[in-house]
């Protein structure tokens, strides 16, 4: 049994697990007829070689894996050191968080042996800082920064007289929610960390302009940073889903570039390898199939061996190639069954490989891929983005789908990532407000955690509300969820007043629409139509622009004003959407326009097909328009 501390469970499991390592499994393994290597010593103030610590700081997995391998290589060579063991523990917290978005499990893996590592370091060295300090870090990289802060206190007496990692501000400046601080934390040009935990603090905020200018913030201090580029696709709008091609060429770029970084590569994979020549797809396959092969069990003998690289190669690359498809098969709605042959050489070899070509099946064909993808799947590996395989899936095999998603759910952890995505696919307000108080036990102060409980809770803060608007007053973020909490409350002024102040800070469509919507709530309809106005001047990546000259032209056509209506419904219409130029129609036809009215409806029937009895309709209504061409 596993006498878990209810309020610490991941921390008494990992000292659990510790000494377990070193005393019951040793035991074992001794009973199994292995014998004992005395593992060498070494001094216990040598300092790290450069090369590791300059890829400690480096937020790529190649670079990070090149230094978990050179750690294990000197630790068997000289022996442990408490930097050594802090070195380890860091770089498996960041290989954790930066393959969390693979389609595998292996980021909890990683996690566990950060945790394990830091557990080590403190037991063998309890009077060592950088015992504190890495338990600080491997905690807040676990999803667990209140545990990470109390670490810290808790350690106090320890690192009082010693000078601190500079690493150390981006991680209390995160686990605390002190924004300013971690923009102060980003000032280290040696170290991605800071940029990384800014962005990290922004994956579950409201506000998307702040997370894609901490992305970008990131991506410009540390440009290999594939897992960041994961996410620039997520947005709905179509040039940030184009991003996708672009990451797959800078994982063919990292692989060029940093494979080298790697100790003891063998020689026929750095042949593979020209660093003045971006991989093919079909070379870069190559290339994770020779690291499998020489990293086979047996064959190689380091740790972590070849094979786990060719592995994160290999995830990294699929999860790259199911957003291109995203994007082309889905956002652009092209034909892409030749494009799939190109795309699946990137994985050839990935455990859901016929899941590409499964995407571009049709009819009774596609429910039989779909099926035969969902039945391949392990419920026991179902974890990161594999939902994302199981949902495209979902109607080829519903009651396959359903298990593999219930798995999922049964392998969500007390953590904070974990946490804030139960609690947005949570279907019950009751689930919602238990995973919201989790929230706040394992991360309460980060602002995300903050926003969830305005958004989810916000009953429990009715108290708080003008501490938080004072507190937040310079985060656009929070100032759009107060907006929101204090209108739907019906406090319409201060809804304004916290809008008027996230626009000041951050000016954007959404925050003048959100205005808009606020002024119309209360019939202020000119100042509807000003804060309309106003959402039209700031840049889009989609069709908002036009959902509101739609929204500005039916309003004047109710106020009887098609004339004033016209400009805002011909903009629409030049989108192109069937809405958009309905509305054009509707405008020209107020005027008495019948031809500009009748060529909208046809032009709008010959490009939407289930337009056409409208289109037919419209024509025997007005007289307007060629009735017998809407007939064929």
């Amino acid at each position: 049994e596993f006498p878990l501390d209810r309020d610490t469970p991941y921390e008494s499991l990992t000292a659990i697990t510790e000494r377990l390592s070193r005393e019951d499994f040793r035991g074992l393994l001794l009973a199994q007829g292995y014998e004992v290597i005395r593992a060498p010593q070494t001094a216990a103030d040598e300092p790290l070689d450069s090369a590791t610590t300059a890829r400690l700081e480096q937020f790529n997995e190649v670079s990070q894996y090149a230094a978990i391998r050179s750690l294990h290589r000197a630790i068997a060579a000289t022996g442990e050191s408490p930097q050594r063991l802090a070195a380890l523990s860091r770089a498996y917290a960041n290989l954790s968080i930066l393959t969390d978005a693979y389609f595998a499990p292996m980021h909890k893996a990683f996690s566990a042996r950060s945790l394990l590592y830091s557990q080590r370091l403190a037991t063998k060295y309890p009077d060592s800082p950088h015992a504190v300090w890495t338990r600080a870090y491997v905690l807040t990289l676990a999803g667990l920064p209140e545990a990470a802060l109390k670490c810290l206190d808790e350690g106090a007496s320890v690192t009082a007289s010693a000078e601190a990692p500079r690493w150390l501000s981006a991680v209390t400046a995160y686990g605390r929610g002190e924004i300013e601080a971690q923009q102060l934390a980003t000032e280290n040009a040696d170290d991605s960390l800071g940029p990384f935990m800014c962005w990290w603090s922004t994956r579950y905020r409201t506000d998307e302009k702040l997370r894609f200018q901490a992305i970008a913030g990131l991506l410009q201090r540390e440009p290999d940073c594939i897992r960041a580029m994961f996410d620039v696709p997520l947005n709905d709008a179509l040039g940030l889903k184009a991003s996708a091609r672009l990451t797959l060429e800078r994982i063919s770029d990292v692989v060029v570039r940093r494979l080298d970084e790697v100790a003891d590569l063998p020689a026929e994979i750095a042949a593979l390898v020209d660093a003045n020549q971006q991989q093919s797809g079909d070379e870069f396959a190559m290339t994770v199939a020779e690291l499998k092969r020489t990293g086979a069990p047996g064959t190689d003998t380091a740790e972590p061996s070849l094979d786990l690289l060719g592995q994160l190669l290999r995830e990294a690359a699929f999860v790259a190639v199911w957003q291109v498809m995203d994007y082309e098969q889905n956002a652009l709605a092209i034909e892409v069954r030749d494009r799939v042959r190109e795309l699946a050489t990137w994985t050839a070899g990935h455990p859901y490989a016929a899941a590409l070509p499964a995407r571009v099946a049709r009819g009774a064909e596609w429910t039989t891929a779909g099926t035969a993808v969902l039945k391949s799947m392990k419920k026991e590996e179902i974890e990161g983005w594999t939902g994302y395989v199981v949902n495209h899936f979902y109607n080829a095999d519903s009651r396959h789908a359903n298990a593999m998603n219930i798995a999922d759910a049964s392998h969500a952890d007390q953590i904070a990532p974990d946490l804030f995505d139960q609690i947005r696919i949570s279907r019950t307000e009751r689930d919602r407000k238990r995973l919201v108080e989790r929230l706040r036990h394992v991360a309460g102060r980060l602002p995300s955690t903050i926003e969830a409980q305005l958004r989810w809770g916000a009953a429990t803060l009715t108290e708080e509300l003008p501490q938080l608007e004072t507190r937040f007053a310079d985060d656009a973020s929070m100032m759009q969820l107060l907006a929101g909490v204090y209108t739907g409350r019906g406090e319409t002024e201060a809804g304004e007043r916290c809008a008027r102040r996230w626009i000041e800070l951050s000016p954007s469509y959404h925050g003048w629409n959100y205005l808009a919507e606020i002024m119309k709530f209360r019939g202020d309809m000119p100042g509807w139509v000003e804060a309309c106005e106003k959402a039209l001047e700031q840049p889009v990546l989609g069709l908002e622009h036009a959902s509101t000259q739609s929204a500005l032209a039916e309003y004047f056509l109710g106020r009887d004003d098609p004339r004033r209506a016209l400009k805002y419904a011909e903009q629409a219409a030049g989108t192109g959407a069937a809405w958009g130029m309905l509305r054009a129609a509707e405008v020209h036809e107020r005027l008495g326009n019948l031809d500009e009215a009748a060529q909208y409806q046809q032009y709008t029937a010959q490009r939407y097909s289930g337009q056409a009895l409208h289109w037919f309709l419209w024509c025997l209504r007005t007289g307007g328009g060629d009735l017998e061409e809407a007939m064929e």
